[in-house]
């Protein structure tokens, strides 16, 4: 069970894991993404980023760059990080580690690979997750920054999945640099940036819980239910429609909340995790020997 509100370095992956994932193993996982490419899949995609800013690129191109340059002569010249998708429907190996991780934690793991190749050529701005993210650093070196308020307390934002940079006294964050093989748990919700450091490049993977994402959404539609009215005495069918649309707008523009986790959590459970065989989701686990 992940309780943790700061971001914490610690091994929760074996570093043997990650011995093999070389240059050549990066050609031949973006050689196989390009099927994904080419008929526009939800799942594995890939975009270009330019400093927090989205940069146009041919995804062909850069797997054709990709497969054709060494390291070193692809990083000279590629001009913005990107970012790959559920790379756990590419590699067996990911996969595996995605299946362990998600038996240890009993929740739902998928994987993101970030790649930038030098310096002022970063991928985003300060921002918020809403899942909670395991991060490992496989080439170079990442300085991850983590705002804090007056109180120095970190920031921790949902609304709109967008840091709001008023909420920070100028110059106060936490910063906490990695490595190779350095490994970060980052707690969902806590706000955010990531700048290379050194001469690059760097690439860096996260593996990230799927439920957390419903369950702060139920956190707080529940909340909102909770102040209506109280769920011994009124039934969920006696709200009108509009109340439960007006709920929803709320949510929308609603800010990070603890409250209502265990009544989240049992209508997680009972209803969301029972349908999750049979949703979209169970692609993130293909069947694999």
């Amino acid at each position: 069970m992940l309780t943790s509100r700061h971001p914490t370095k610690n091994n929760f992956i074996g570093e043997e894991s990650f011995k093999n994932f070389d240059w050549p193993w990066f050609q031949s996982l973006l050689v196989s993404a390009l099927p994904y490419f080419q008929t526009n899949d939800e799942y594995v995609t890939l975009s270009n980023y330019l400093n927090a800013e989205k940069y146009l690129y041919s995804r062909s191109q850069l797997v054709k760059e990709i497969s054709e340059k060494s390291e070193k002569d692809f990083s000279a010249t590629y001009p913005c990080s990107f970012r790959l998708t559920n790379i756990q429907l590419l590699s067996p190996a990911i996969h595996l580690i995605c299946r362990q991780l998600s038996q240890s934690f009993k929740k739902t793991v998928f994987c993101n690979l970030y790649f930038t190749p030098g310096v002022e050529r970063n991928c985003f701005d300060y921002h918020s997750d809403i899942q909670e993210t395991f991060v490992i650093q496989l080439k170079g070196s990442k300085e991850w920054k983590f705002p804090q308020d007056k109180n120095e307390d970190m920031i921790r934002f949902v609304k709109d999945l967008t840091f709001n940079k008023k909420d920070v006294v100028a110059g106060r964050e936490k910063t906490i640099l990695l490595n190779q093989w350095d490994q970060l748990y980052v707690p969902y919700a806590l706000a955010h940036g990531v700048e290379i450091k050194g001469n690059g490049p760097s690439l860096h993977l996260t593996f990230a819980t799927l439920e957390n994402q419903i369950k702060t959404i139920t956190n707080h539609f529940v909340t909102e239910l909770l102040s209506l009215a109280d769920l011994q005495d009124q039934q969920y069918e006696k709200f009108e429609l509009n109340e439960v649309r007006a709920i929803i707008g709320r949510l929308k523009k609603a800010s990070f909340s603890l409250k209502a986790d265990e009544v989240s959590a049992k209508i997680i459970n009972e209803v969301f995790l029972n349908d999750l065989k049979a949703s979209k989701y169970g692609r993130l686990y293909p069947q694999q020997s």
